[in-house]
């Protein structure tokens, strides 16, 4: 890869993680907690910590797929006390009789929530009565690209890079260089690779930057120093020379960022060679007009059972002629319908692992030999369920509602055998196996 340009295609949206309460376990020992958690959404030492600190043994537990809690709930005997969830869960799973309402009096910090995000979570969960805010999920440039700037600069990479970002959210692509997360506490550098591409964008006269560094409602996110910067940076008498404010913003920046004064260690790496450009358009429209090869594409979008537009067979059509032949598209999703549309789109698909051997998403390839990890028996009989029903977009134009609404349809039409009956028949034929 050291000579030639690698080319990388991302794109994100938005989601909540909530925590509620459980039906299935209240644990059976009266100083031990049971918990449920999504694949790295807790600190490093959090479990250890909260041993520590209140005596109460935590049997910490990892899951991979909404679709199996919601089974697992929706059972009768989860086995758990607290599990986290995306939110639009709950309602469903509230109304089954699956969560028990939260005591809040046992929560001596519930009335510090913040009193907007609760009444937002109220249209879903009537009353906060079932679920708490446990994290904001925020996947896109301010993630993604960020973490494989931080690889590359990690490894020395010598070769041009080219990354095209496609987002609808303009404003969430122009603050991401200014968020104070631990990207720019240790590699500030890649603050500076993303104002050095940013930058006319920023420069537009519909986006204030100004508005939204100081705006209280973010001053948590935005880094102090940006702040303090900003505040000088609307003091440069440069108002009516575009080109000048922006050399002058970027040299201030650079210093800060990329001086020998902080000793960044970056002398393998070359700026210039790196290139971003951000497209801010339904990424349906978008990936029609690229002409690029990819050598690797992130898809990062929101759920597809809340955003079908981005996971349609028809959108994985065109990612897969946007894919070079040694090219890889990775994703967090382990959907059924998800691989299913990829299978289906031309890819050869496979999994992706965690160090300790989880399932964290999902890979595809035009090359089966670029899969280590191939679907297993049980993960392709899944595409032959109801889960493994993909979604339809022939034009790259419809509503996500229709594309839901047409989705449902074509269960109830097809009448597969359930994803929850599936496992069960599965782990029956297992065990029969085991027992010879």
């Amino acid at each position: 890869m050291h000579n030639k340009t690698l080319k990388a295609c991302l794109g994100g949206l938005f989601g909540a993680a909530l925590l509620s309460t459980s039906l299935g376990a209240f644990a059976d020992e009266e100083n031990k907690v049971n918990i449920w958690n999504w694949s790295d959404y807790i600190g490093e030492t959090t479990v250890a910590d909260f041993e520590r600190d209140t005596g109460i043994d935590a049997n910490h537990v990892l899951f991979d797929s909404n679709e199996l809690v919601e089974a697992r709930l929706l059972s009768g005997s989860s086995g758990f006390d607290v599990i986290m969830m995306t939110s639009y869960y709950v309602p469903r799973l509230a109304k089954s009789g699956a969560l028990a309402p939260f005591d809040k009096s046992k929560l001596p910090n519930y009335d510090k929530l913040d009193p907007e995000r609760m009444s937002l979570l109220a249209t879903l969960d009537p009353g906060n009565a079932y679920a708490i805010p446990y994290t904001e999920i925020s996947l896109g440039i301010g993630y993604n690209t960020k973490a494989l700037l931080k690889r590359l600069i990690q490894a020395k990479y010598k070769g041009k890079i080219s990354i095209d970002i496609l987002e609808y959210n303009k404003e969430l692509v122009l603050l991401s260089p200014f968020i104070n997360d631990t990207y720019f506490n240790k590699y500030p550098e890649i603050s500076y690779i993303l104002l050095y591409n940013l930058c006319t964008c920023l420069n537009d006269e519909n986006f204030e930057l100004n508005d939204y560094i100081n705006n209280r409602s973010l001053r948590k996110f935005i880094s102090p120093f940006y702040r303090s910067f900003n505040k000088k940076y609307k003091l440069i008498m440069y108002t009516r020379n575009p080109c000048l404010k922006q050399k002058a913003f970027l040299h201030n920046i650079y210093y800060h960022c990329i001086s020998q004064r902080h000793k960044i260690p970056v002398k393998h790496f070359k700026f210039n060679k790196i290139k971003i450009k951000p497209y801010f358009d339904d990424a349906r429209i978008t990936v029609q007009t690229l002409k690029v090869q990819y050598d690797i594409i992130f898809l990062d979008a929101f759920t597809p059972s809340k955003l079908p537009t981005l996971w349609s067979l028809h959108f994985f059509k065109e990612l897969y002629r946007l894919i070079n032949e040694d090219g890889m598209l990775v994703t967090y999703s382990n959907s059924a319908a998800v691989r299913h549309a990829m299978i289906d789109a031309g890819f050869c698909v496979g999994k992706i692992l965690d160090n300790a051997g989880r399932n964290s998403g999902t890979v595809a390839a035009k090359r089966i030999e670029l899969i280590e990890n191939k679907l297993s028996d049980y993960d392709i009989g899944l595409l032959e369920t109801s889960a493994g029903i993909y979604y339809l977009d022939e034009n790259l134009e419809k509503p996500a509602k229709k594309i839901l609404d047409e989705h449902l349809n074509r269960k109830k039409h097809l009448n597969l055998k359930s994803s929850t009956q599936y496992k069960k028949d599965y782990l029956q034929i297992m065990e029969k196996n085991n027992n010879g």
